[in-house]
């Protein structure tokens, strides 16, 4: 094995885009050789992990008997500690998402890189005292963003911080391909539908799609993947509007892809995204995608053609019937630059040496 020793950081593998993308990346890199560990702040594991991938616990839950203000340098300090028990001192250190890089930002560990997977203007719009709290964790370390979008975002943020640059999210194209041919059991009145994957949160704006879905009038059933705290208001809107006989609510799954690749179209509908790796997802599996044309992410991967106005219900129900009725004008083909060996040999940059 490499001496080389990358650690990811992530609060929970608990079923989102950002902990499917840290399990991709730190497995691959461990079958290339690099002594990969990843780091749990909360012991929740929804997904399929790699038996040779190490993942470890660190007690985040007895900190929080302390004042939130000083939380997250006691545990810092604990957590340099924990790390350096476990592999001595990482020549990589990836931390993802907000609640982790918040312990992080005061770590005294080396080479350690905020991994942002979201539009962080967008995500606190509403909070502004949040949102300044928020970038002062971003101002000590290097950032990378996983997105053009994100990554403008940022600098628009934090002007000052130089240490930026963008490494796109990658998939697996092999690993996608292999798991949609798991058998998948559909009642046969469903099995013509599109698709929606994604937790059920304001910003990923279910209620637009089904408001679209409705005006479509396409015969096609929808259906949705994922849960959260949106999820029944969802299902009470599908009552409401009178479609709930064609929406279909089949709650998480940890492999997605055959019900990805089954279906007649995906759609996005969201208000802003870090990226949008079902989008790419369907792509790999050759499926036509429409997206609303979010900040960042969707025109990134997709043309013109594929996107509709952030909220405008009438353009994507316009896109619904005509991704249906045209699917081959809808197909995408994927770009490089979110293939996994670019997204790892730039990671493997960060180590002074690109993977051969």
């Amino acid at each position: 094995m490499n001496s080389k020793c990358i650690v990811f950081v992530i609060f929970t593998l608990q079923g989102n885009g950002a902990e499917r993308v840290v399990l991709t990346l730190a497995s691959s890199m461990r079958r290339l050789g690099y002594n990969t560990h990843i780091i749990l702040f909360k012991n929740h594991i929804d997904f399929q992990v790699d038996p040779n991938l190490p993942i470890h616990f660190f007690p985040y839950h007895k900190f929080r008997v302390l004042p939130r203000a000083i939380r997250p340098y006691f545990a810092s300090k604990a957590f340099d500690k924990f790390v350096y028990n476990l592999v001595g001192k990482p020549n990589l250190i990836l931390s993802n998402l907000e609640p982790v890089d918040r312990v992080l930002t005061n770590s005294k560990l080396d080479n350690i890189h905020f991994v942002i997977h979201t539009i962080l203007s967008s995500e606190h719009s509403s909070d502004l005292k949040r949102l300044n709290k928020t970038l002062k964790i971003y101002t000590k370390k290097s950032c990378i963003s996983v997105s053009k979008g994100v990554h403008d975002d940022l600098i628009s943020l934090l002007p000052k911080n130089k240490n930026m640059e963008v490494i796109y999210n990658p998939i697996d194209i092999d690993f996608i391909k292999s798991s949609s041919e798991a058998v998948q059991i559909i009642p046969h009145k469903h099995r013509d539908y599109i698709i929606n994957v994604g937790g059920f949160k304001s910003h990923k704006r279910q209620d637009l799609l089904l408001k679209a879905f409705a005006k479509s009038n396409i015969k096609e059933n929808l259906m949705f993947i994922g849960k959260g705290p949106l999820l029944d208001a969802t299902r009470q809107l599908s009552i409401e509007l009178g479609i709930a006989d064609r929406v279909i609510f089949a709650g998480f799954k940890s492999n997605p892809f055959p019900f990805i690749k089954h279906a007649k179209a995906l759609v996005s509908s969201s208000d802003f995204e870090g990226l949008g790796m079902t989008i790419l997802e369907a792509i790999s599996l050759g499926v036509p995608v429409i997206s609303t044309n979010c900040p960042s992410g969707p025109s990134e991967i997709l043309p013109p053609l594929n996107l509709s106005p952030v909220g405008d219900i009438e353009e994507l129900a316009k896109n619904i019937k005509n991704v249906v009725k045209y699917p081959n004008k809808y197909l995408v083909k994927l770009k490089k630059d979110f293939l996994l060996e670019a997204s790892i040999n730039s990671y493997f940059s960060l180590l002074g040496k690109e993977h051969p």
